[in-house]
């Protein structure tokens, strides 16, 4: 419901749902599958998502390093495995981490896709390896670590890498938020209907505008073409008052008519040229769209 919400009203979404009425909707079927998906992938999938799918298991094998502090197995103590009652390792394989993995890897095996870092092995090996009253075999250590039984190296050029790049991400998001306007706007020629010259200099031009008011205040919008001298412009929208109005968190389709006067015979020749519309609020200033649009000539001009 919240992933749809970003491209359908969530108040029209909540209306249609509790009144049962989905005339004219899409919505609902996209909401289904998704529910659905996400029914058979907690009841179904389960862990093969993890093993098999699961998109930053793959990202984090080309992300870590035999630095990374993870949950890891100490194979320099644990091997070789008891067998048949011989202590060789400390490892007594009692196979607990196997079992309590919920995605039903063996951690022994080495660090794989599939692991979630979850720590159930770490805890069952700690349990395990208490009652031989030695330290879990199962921890957050790092291979190099292992191998050394040195220090974990903190500060390396991938974490300053890794950190610059997150600090930049982080930056940016919070700077297009602060700096945001509550306003999306798409603005398109209409293809269904094709442009037109009435009398000698008037041009007529259609355009599909999608308004999205993404704030918690209603919107009133004007529309105001910004066009080279000595050209003029009536616009015609299908509101009657020439204002736009759009409630919170909501998204609306207007058709958008533009008359240009005073045409030029060089203007004629082009056939197409880019001009501008400021779509503002009137309610509040600082909340304004320019949006770049052919206007366009009739095919056989």
């Amino acid at each position: 419901f919240h992933w749809i919400g970003f491209f359908v009203s969530p108040y029209e979404m909540l209306n249609s749902i509790f009144t049962f009425n989905f005339d004219g909707k899409q919505f609902q079927y996209f909401w289904l599958f998704f529910t659905v998906a996400m029914y058979v992938d907690m009841t179904l999938i389960r862990e093969q998502f993890c093993k098999y799918a699961c998109p930053y298991a793959r990202f984090q094998t080309v992300l870590m390093d035999e630095h990374s502090y993870n949950v890891t197995y100490d194979y320099k103590r644990g091997e070789p495995r008891r067998h048949k009652g011989v202590q060789l390792g400390d490892c007594t394989a009692c196979n607990w981490c196997v079992v309590v993995c919920p995605t039903g890897i063996d951690i022994r095996d080495g660090l794989q896709v599939g692991c979630i870092a979850c720590a159930k092995c770490v805890d069952a090996c700690t349990i395990q390896m208490a009652k031989e009253g030695k330290k879990t075999l199962i921890d957050y250590f790092s291979l190099d670590q292992i191998e050394t039984r040195g220090k974990v190296k903190w500060i390396r050029p991938r974490v300053l890498v890794y950190a610059f790049l997150l600090m930049a991400v982080v930056s940016t998001s919070i700077w297009k938020l602060t700096t945001r306007v509550p306003l999306s706007v798409m603005l398109i020629p209409d293809k269904t209907v094709l442009p037109s010259i009435i009398g000698e200099d008037k041009l007529m031009n259609y355009y599909q505008m999608k308004v999205q008011n993404i704030s918690n205040e209603p919107q009133n919008l004007k529309i105001s073409p910004l066009l080279p001298a000595p050209l003029e412009s009536k616009l015609l929208i299908g509101e009657e008052s020439g204002i736009i109005h759009v409630p919170p968190i909501t998204i609306k389709d207007q058709r958008i008519v533009i008359e240009v006067s005073h045409l030029s015979e060089e203007l004629k020749s082009k056939g197409l040229m880019q001009i501008q519309f400021l779509i503002e609020d009137l309610n509040n200033s600082s909340i304004k769209v320019k949006k770049m649009v052919p206007l366009s000539m009739p095919l056989h001009n």
